[in-house]
């Protein structure tokens, strides 16, 4: 090294050179080198100049890494041509450690000559300077080895006096509860917000160090002062000289937050940039810059050293990467904060596996050796290589781009390079255990990290080729073996091979640069391309999913056994995802997503039609065994059953034998990709390649383990109701989105087009508005277009809707036995809902399917939406809103009119809901049943039912107990909706009084009340629409002469007049008047309208007079008693007046036929209760009378007309007594226990009273 640094040699351009041939050939023992070495010492030349084909340095990102002793390379000298091969290989390996030594010493005296240059005053020439006075150096100039080189000349040439701290660099300083891995370079927080900082801090320079998400919630990451005091509220960019960038609110911190880069998602990569010299701060995400964050950060004072730092929020994670691995996305001009390792250590294991890469494939070299000879050079080759196979840098940044390079492409069989077969078999148990955890630990990360498509360049690398890689390293039996050895080594990469990285607004735009809706106008592409490019993300998405499906079997082919613990693992730390605050460590939905289809994809077959492959392999008592286990598994515990709580329900509930219940579930459910609508050539082969092939793999393996088939579709079951059904609502909004989103923009462009030009103020701000709204629909067209191709494709909802059919057969079969359904957990009935409700909101909706399984559905909710062993309410509120959904469209209410159950009890079992818990979703489906039918309602087919509105009145008339029962109910629901409507709006009056006085009430607290205003009138509304149908159906019941019928009229007008009363004229109307105008401005009052409400009392008092008249036609009577009770009701003519004056005005003004005719009706009604009106203020009313006291009731003191005795013998009027027993059913003085059957009539007095009545007429 002094003799040519004497000579002013620059060691750093001489390159390693192998000998010669005849340099060789002259130190050997032997004048002619033998055939096998000329061949290997080909195969390293070619190897050689493979690896130094391009600048090594511009390629390899520093690193450090804990160095392994190599062994021994085995005999040296002069021997047979494998000695002098090992001899010649050391040679080389010594050549590239000589020339690192060399440069670094030439790099070192060079910035020592610099500083002496600084030190004498003269000018300091830049780094690539050619100064013969730095270049040559001075002969009389003494050169110091590089052992003796000073301090000064190392760290000003390396830059590391910039940084303070250990060589490793780790996460030190923690607060909080938090959870590190073995290296502490991943972190996870168990805390409300904790934070951490390196061991390491910088003082000068440019550094940079990446952050790969595990999760996209709160984080905060960046750089911290030791001086930063975090606590678990505050964290890093909370505090002076603390700067951090949060994704998740899309913010920069430092003391105060401003808006800053894009929102992050799991599985980026953050890259974190500080020019310590310059002040600035910057982020990448994915490599793409985001921008200076901050500018004018202190430096260069005592104390501002800056740690890589960050906090986190609860059930974050994120691992770190400082150096001690090849950055994803190295910024130019930064270094790592963590030294490379050795560059000699990487190009020798660079060369040794391009050498052992041609000796495995070469079967040449095979032919030319013998099996000894074969063996004893690969494991001179693989000695070689364990120091750099040790190294995470080497696996990373040269191992597995070289793996990713010789798998083979896109078709065909996986097959690994042959090399990994040769370091198989020749590296000790605890190598290929270390190799084997870091191979798979990076394709792991770099799966999350990476998304499916190839338009994804632009922000990363796809994830397909890093997946296939993984399943070909899995074929090699021990590798596979040393992988499946722990089940804690084998689940945290199996679930980042099975991740899809969702992308966010800026990921799409760059996979769909270019967007097309229907009626888009100036679009970049045309409808085809739109396809295509769909088609295109479709087929990637494809791709990656049927590799995944390929991974599985290739865990099932090493052991049932490992296969059920990864599936029960995954479940298990999953099982508190639809918590409201979630356990930390769950999996990225996507891993949920893409296992539920896998499976699907599995077991789809089994659910054919006449597939007696099912019955065979699943136990007729697998699915009781499973809800019985006295240890329930993983994902069990704390799941709630439909009973109740399992431990209640195993000392509650009678368990002997019902583990044993034997359960046929047979689905003849033919798919439509063979048969129906679907049937065609294309659609066989698509059912043959994506179900077929994996499934017949799937039984070979399966064999006859009833355990595993029946864990599988409990494992379909959980994951959908653990991930899938998340992501599907997302989906049904982002659908809900872009119609909205395009209908905002069809409107803004025809009030753009149809603008004055002589308003351009107006014109420019139509301009603007329509620029806004079609950044929305691209946005909206571009989120939906991934969704269409991760959930949508046809045969992922005909497998799902095969899967909801025969989970709802076994439901049905499960309910025939009665205490085995209480132990079903609860997610099999929600799973069932959901899935059927993503099926229907599919994009586009799958109609054909519907015929195919959909009775199965109605009978099941129809048998249990009032199954008393359902006792969790919010499960019985699903199913009451999914029937009140299907209701909705016509396809769905034919199913329900053809269905035997529906027709038996679907009208009983409604009406007896009718309860506090559950009025509102029965009014609803009562409702829907209806549609159309009232006063001043639109005509329309869509969900109107004449079959179940005649199966209304026939319930009612057979089951009075039933009808009494449920419209007793609706009274008292009326009228406390109506008071409530009436105590909001005076609430509403007060605000607004509040408000203009300046009083504490806030804006926001009349907004709430406005909100609850509007609730209570809708409701409001849809009981009168309900009790004018009931009305209509049953009049029967209000007219006839019985006590129930006079009870059931009374408490009728009683509604009509308070709701006449504050809604028409009078004083008590004056606030539903300022109401309805005010509703005219706020849109959260729009649907409280004055017609809404007087409709349905219009339709009311209608229907009661037109049958009222229909009695009187068939008594032969002239008096009508309905018109007689209204007139001697609370009902003010002034109030009918203007009812009938405003109803006639809406409605003469619409073509509605219907009410047109039925106006008619309401007019003679108004006329004839004008004439009763006039006839009775010519009589004598009883109330201007004095009644004798026993005459009176003692409860209402109003006139006895029926007078019972009751057993506490008081004497009370006989509809007194039946709307009591209505709310209580006890003796209203005594307390005790009273009944209709108890009451004795007083026929006695009844006479006296009509006589005394008689008498005053008769005196009139």
């Amino acid at each position: 090294l002094e003799r040519k640094a004497s000579e002013g040699v620059d060691a750093a351009t001489v390159a390693p050179r192998w000998p010669e041939e005849q340099d060789v050939a002259s130190t050997s023992s032997d004048a002619t080198p033998s055939p096998q070495e000329r061949l290997m010492r080909k195969i390293l030349r070619d190897a050689s100049a493979k690896v130094f084909s391009q600048d090594p340095q511009g390629e390899l990102v520093l690193s450090t890494q804990e160095k392994r002793g190599s062994r021994a390379a085995g005999p040296q000298g002069g021997g047979t041509w494998l000695q002098r091969f090992a001899e010649d290989l050391e040679e080389y390996v010594e050549a590239l450690v000589l020339r690192e030594t060399e440069a670094e010493f030439w790099s070192k005296a060079k910035a020592l000559a610099r500083q002496e240059l600084e030190d004498k005053g003269k000018p300091r020439p830049p780094v690539d300077s050619d100064d013969d006075s730095i270049d040559s150096l001075d002969d009389d100039k003494e050169v110091l080895p590089p052992s003796e080189t000073p301090r000064s000349a190392s760290t000003a040439s390396s830059g590391w006096n910039e940084r303070l701290g250990p060589a490793t660099v780790c996460l030190d300083a923690c607060n909080g509860d938090v959870i590190l891995d073995e290296r502490r370079l991943s972190i996870k927080s168990l805390s409300n917000f904790c934070s951490a900082r390196t061991n390491c801090c910088v003082i000068a320079g440019a550094w940079q160090y990446e952050v790969v998400l595990g999760t996209a919630g709160i984080q905060q990451i960046g750089w911290a002062t030791p001086t930063c005091p975090v606590t678990n509220e505050e964290g890093v960019g909370d505090f002076p000289n603390s700067y951090a960038y949060d994704g998740k609110r899309v913010r920069k911190w430092n003391v105060s937050c401003h808006p800053y880069g894009q929102p992050w998602m799991a599985g980026d990569v953050i890259g974190c940039c500080l020019d310590v010299d310059g002040g600035e701060i910057s982020f990448y995400r994915n490599g793409r810059p985001l921008g200076v964050a901050f500018r004018g950060v202190r430096r260069h004072t005592p104390g501002m050293a800056y740690f890589p730092a960050l906090s986190l929020s609860h059930g974050e994670r994120c691992a770190l990467n400082f150096g001690g691995m090849p950055f994803r996305y190295p910024v130019s001009g930064y270094r790592p904060i963590q030294e490379s390792p050795k560059k000699s250590l990487l190009q020798v294991g660079a060369l040794v596996l391009e050498v052992l890469d041609v000796v495995a494939c070469s079967d040449i070299v095979r032919d030319s050796l013998t099996t000894d000879e074969y063996f004893l050079m690969v494991d001179s080759l693989c000695a070689k290589l364990v120091p750099a196979l040790l190294s995470p840098y080497f696996v990373d940044g040269t191992l597995i781009p070289f793996l990713l390079e010789r798998t083979s492409g896109e078709g065909g069989e996986l097959a690994a390079p042959r090399c990994v077969s040769l370091l198989s078999e020749n590296l000790s148990d605890e190598e290929i255990s270390s190799l084997t955890r870091s191979v798979f630990g990076r394709i792991s990360e770099l799966c999350r990290s990476s998304f499916c498509a190839e338009g994804a360049a632009v922000t990363g690398s796809r994830n397909h080729p890093c997946l296939r890689l993984g399943i070909a390293l899995l074929e090699n039996p021990r590798i596979r073996s040393t992988f499946f050895a722990s089940e804690e080594s084998f689940v945290e990469p199996i679930e980042g091979m099975l991740s899809q990285k969702q992308p966010n607004s800026h990921d799409l735009a760059a996979l769909l640069p270019e967007v097309w809706w229907e009626g888009a106008e100036d679009a970049g592409i045309d409808e085809g391309e739109m396809k295509a490019a769909c088609s295109s993300l479709e087929e990637a998405m494809a791709a990656v999913e049927a590799s995944q499906v390929r991974l599985l079997l290739c865990v099932l082919r090493h052991s049932r056994g490992t296969f059920k613990a990864l599936l029960r693992a995954i479940l298990g730390k999953n099982k508190g995802a639809l918590r409201n605050v979630q356990p930390p460590g769950l999996s990225d939905n996507s891993v949920l997503t893409s296992l539920y289809y896998a499976l699907l994809r599995l077991v789809r077959p089994l659910l054919a039609e006449n597939n007696e492959k099912l019955a065979a392999l699943l136990p007729s008592s697998a699915f009781s065994e499973m809800f019985l286990l006295e240890e329930e598994p993983g994902h069990y515990s704390d799941a709630s059953r439909l009973g109740g709580a399992y431990s209640h329900l195993r000392k509650t509930v009678e368990v002997a034998g019902l583990a044993e219940t034997e359960l046929e579930v047979t689905v003849p459910y033919q798919s439509v990709l063979n048969a129906g609508t679907m049937a065609s050539e294309d659609s066989r082969a698509l059912y043959e390649s994506i179900f077929a092939g994996y499934h017949e793999e799937f039984l070979r393996c399966v064999e006859d383990d009833g355990e595993l088939v029946a864990l599988v579709f409990d494992g379909i079951n959980w994951l959908y109701h653990l991930g899938l059904a998340s992501k599907c609502k997302q989906a049904s909004l982002q659908l809900q989105n872009q119609v909205s989103a395009i209908s905002q923009l069809e409107d803004a462009a025809k009030r753009r087009d149809q603008a004055e030009p002589t308003n351009p103020e107006y014109h420019k701000h139509l301009k603007e508005a329509c620029v806004l709204f079609r950044e929305d629909v691209v946005e909206s067209v571009r989120q939906c277009s991934w969704f269409k191709a991760l959930l949508y494709p046809t045969w992922k909802q005909e497998a799902m809707f095969a899967a909801c059919i025969f989970q709802t057969r076994l439901l049905l079969q499960i309910s025939n036995h009665d205490r085995l359904l209480q132990f079903v957990p609860e997610s099999y009935v929600e799973t069932v809902m959901d899935s059927f409700h993503a099926f229907r909101r599919g994009h586009p909706p799958v109609r054909f399917l519907l015929g195919h399984g959909l009775e199965d559905v109605v009978t099941f909710l129809v048998l249990h939406f009032n199954d008393d062993r359902i006792v969790n309410p919010d499960v019985r509120d699903v199913m009451f809103q999914t029937i009140s959904v299907l209701l909705l469209h016509r396809d769905f209410v034919v199913a329900f009119e053809e269905n035997r159950s529906a027709q038996d009890s679907f009208i009983e079992s409604l009406l007896s809901c009718f309860d506090s818990r559950f009025w509102i979703p029965v009014s609803n489906i009562l409702l829907r049943l209806c549609k159309g039918m009232g006063f001043g309602q639109k005509r329309t087919n869509e969900s109107t039912s004449l079959i179940f509105q005649q199966l209304v009145q026939d319930t009612c008339k057979a089951k009075p107990d039933l009808y009494a029962s449920f419209l007793n109910r609706l009274f008292t629901i009326m009228n406390w909706t109506a008071t409530e409507f009436t105590v909001a709006m005076k609430e509403i009056q007060e605000r607004e009084e509040s408000l203009v006085r300046g009083l504490p009430p806030t804006s926001s607290d009349l907004t709430q009340q406005q909100r609850k205003c509007s609730i209570m009138f809708e409701l409001s509304v849809n009981l009168l629409r309900l009790l004018e149908f009931v009305v209509r159906e049953l009049p029967a019941s209000f007219l006839g002469d019985e006590s129930s019928s006079v009870v059931n009229v009374d408490r009728l007008l009683e509604t009509m007049s308070f709701v006449l009363q504050h809604t028409t004229v009078g004083p008590d109307s004056v606030l539903f008047e300022r109401i309805v105008v005010g509703a005219q401005h706020l849109t959260v009052l729009e649907k409280v309208s004055r017609f809404a409400i007087l409709a349905p009392v219009t339709g009311i008092l209608t229907n009661l007079f037109v049958a009222a008249q229909e009695r009187l036609e068939e008594k032969k009577s002239d008096q009508n008693d309905f018109v007689e009770r209204v007139a001697s009701s609370r009902i003010d003519v002034a109030c009918l007046e203007y009812l009938a004056h405003f109803v006639t005005g809406e409605v003469s003004s619409k073509p509605d036929l219907p009410s047109q005719q039925r106006l008619g009706n309401f007019q003679d009604f108004l006329s004839a209760f004008k004439e009763v009106q006039t006839e009775r203020e010519a009589r004598v009313e009883v109330d201007d009378l004095e009644i004798p006291e026993k005459f009176l009731d003692p409860i209402t003191y109003n006139l006895m007309r029926d007078p019972v005795a009751l057993p506490s013998k008081v004497v009370v009027d006989r509809s007194t007594i039946i709307r009591h027993l209505q709310t209580d059913q006890t003796d209203p003085f005594s307390r005790a226990e009273l009944t209709m059957e108890m009451v004795e009539p007083e026929e006695a007095l009844r006479g006296e009273i009509e006589e005394w009545m008689s008498q005053q007429k008769t005196t009139k």
